[in-house]
């Protein structure tokens, strides 16, 4: 059984490759949507299985919808809450399948206690609700378990991810039946909360986009966003930085370097091959992803101005 939001491939007659998403999934047939067209089949799995060559995921997104906590008081009206988690998948190249990572590496909820948003607006009479959180920035891995603790899971829906998917590629493919009933349980807690309570979404789609899952998501990776373009110089067909974005990049990683290579990220990619050499993925103002290979000339003062730099200023 594959979920939806899995790539597939196969190359056409002529040698073409195509290219395709799994957009729904109905008892044992599959909807595939052309990624690189737009032509769309309905198959069996066995079809699916004997014609197309399965892309194996980065990750794995569950979403639920469960009464939100497991308190003896909230048994007897309990409320209910949407929670997203996202774990990494590891590959196996002998069977060529890929294992769950056990423990989430993303957790998002709207109802729950945000620690980030409350330090940057505190305020003696709001409280801020709703989060984003990845491992990395919680502390330690029963942090982060305590954002899934939740009463009993109504509904649930699994979607795959890949490394370079954006927030469209994910949220078109998460079951309309489970957006309309996520939407119902966004609706009602707002009806419930007080005036002090803020950083309320109003649908679960809003929950993603105020809470920064894409920017969360691509952090899980190491993936590094910037504030601006990369492009393809069109006279060589390479890619290359001008010097204001150099000086950027160099910002961020506090080390003057030297470029060898800017490789726009596929799944192909072999990152075996770059694991001895200073590398970094970055995501642009675009949201594509790219591999960059450098040497380090020299580091940065430990003085120099860090806000400033961060901030691009």
């Amino acid at each position: 059984m594959y979920n939806v939001g899995t790539r597939c491939y196969r190359y056409d007659e002529d040698g073409t490759f195509l290219l395709f998403k799994i957009i729904r999934v109905k008892e044992q047939s599959y909807t595939l949507k052309g990624m690189n067209n737009k032509s769309v089949y309905i198959l069996i799995e066995e079809d699916l299985k004997d014609k197309y060559i399965i892309l194996a995921p980065d990750a794995l997104m569950t979403c639920v919808i469960a009464n939100s906590s497991t308190a003896e008081d909230d048994k007897k009206n309990p409320r209910e809450d949407v929670i997203t988690s996202v774990y990494k998948l590891v590959p196996d190249e002998e069977s060529k399948t890929s294992s769950i990572d056990g423990i989430p590496a993303l957790v998002m909820r709207q109802d729950v206690y945000s620690a980030s948003k409350n330090m940057l607006f505190s305020s003696l009479d709001t409280i801020y609700v709703g989060d984003c959180v990845n491992r990395n920035m919680v502390g330690n891995d029963q942090d982060i378990l305590d954002f899934i603790e939740c009463g009993e899971i109504k509904v649930s829906t699994s979607i795959s991810l890949y490394i370079d998917d954006k927030f469209d590629d994910i949220f078109k493919v998460i079951p309309r039946e489970f957006v309309e009933a996520a939407d119902k349980v966004m609706q009602e807690f707002i009806k419930s909360q007080p005036d002090t309570i803020k950083g309320v979404s109003k649908s679960f789609k809003d929950l993603f986009i105020d809470n920064l899952f894409i920017a969360v998501y691509r952090q899980m990776f190491n993936i590094m966003a910037l504030n601006f373009p990369i492009e393809l110089n069109s006279s060589n067909e390479v890619i290359i930085l001008n010097a204001k974005q150099h000086k950027k990049l160099e910002d961020l990683l506090r080390k003057h370097i030297k470029i060898y290579s800017i490789i726009k990220y596929d799944k192909d990619i072999d990152i075996s091959k770059v694991v001895n050499y200073n590398h970094i993925m970055v995501s642009d103002i675009n949201d594509i992803i790219y591999m960059i290979v450098y040497d380090v000339i020299d580091e940065y003062p430990v003085d120099n101005d860090i806000a400033s730099a961060l901030l691009g200023l």
